[in-house]
């Protein structure tokens, strides 16, 4: 699910309507859990695709480049973006279904890959290693306590306020900026669309808190 990050009451300045999310897709991660067994190559565009070594590398790139934009998060995150708030369980359950998560996460079968063949029998032959993915000590909850960490570096409270400030304004326009964290490859950085962005978790560690500071900061001050 897109975390919400709260909003401080300070600085008043710049105190408006805007959002800032993390989140850590299950399908992402899980795609790259494959990518780093097989030795695969992640895509850095979408009109830079590498050549693929062999049928299902190139299966598994397509698939990449889906996921980027069409994941469980980003669809609940659409479904539910114009619910009255508190939604109530009925009306919650009804966005849910019509959300249609089944067309892209579907295992242990993956019978929604049934158009990539290759594909579909490597999730099924790396699904045991993943299952453990969101156990109370597996990889998940260790990158959100990264997550949680490099959040309270950043202050982004503060970052917004300097760049309403450095575009000459006192209150920064309504945004929403979606970052998603993935596990591999640790260095990844894609511009999905101005309110969204995929990062490897390299850019979590305390030493890389100064390029993740200008890299948010290059994408707020575009919004505000």
């Amino acid at each position: 699910m897109f975390a919400r990050l709260p909003f401080s009451p300070l600085p008043p300045e710049v105190r408006s309507a805007w959002q800032v999310g993390m989140d850590t897709p299950h399908e992402l991660a899980f795609a790259g859990l494959i990518g780093r067994a097989e030795g695969l190559t992640a895509p850095d565009d979408a009109l830079d695709i590498p050549r693929a070594s062999s049928a299902a590398e190139r299966e598994w790139q397509e698939w990449w480049e889906r996921l980027l934009t069409d994941n469980i998060s980003v669809r609940l995150d659409r479904a539910l973006s114009d619910a009255p708030h508190p939604v109530q369980p009925d009306e919650f359950a009804e966005r849910v279904r019509s959300a249609g998560l089944d067309q892209v996460w579907d295992p242990p079968k993956f019978v929604s890959l049934a158009n990539w063949p290759l594909l579909r029998a490597l999730c099924q032959l790396h699904w045991p290693t993943f299952s453990t993915w969101d156990r109370v000590d597996g990889e998940k909850m260790r990158l959100n306590d990264m997550l949680s960490a490099s959040m309270q570096r950043l202050d982004l409270n503060r970052m917004v306020y300097h760049c309403v400030r450095a575009v000459g304004r006192r209150v920064s326009a309504p945004f929403k900026l979606r970052l998603d964290v993935i596990p591999w490859p640790e260095d990844y950085h894609r511009r999905i669309g101005d309110e969204h962005v995929v990062l490897g978790s390299s850019y979590l560690a305390a030493k890389r808190a100064e390029a993740l500071r200008a890299l948010l900061a290059s994408y707020i001050i575009r919004l505000v």
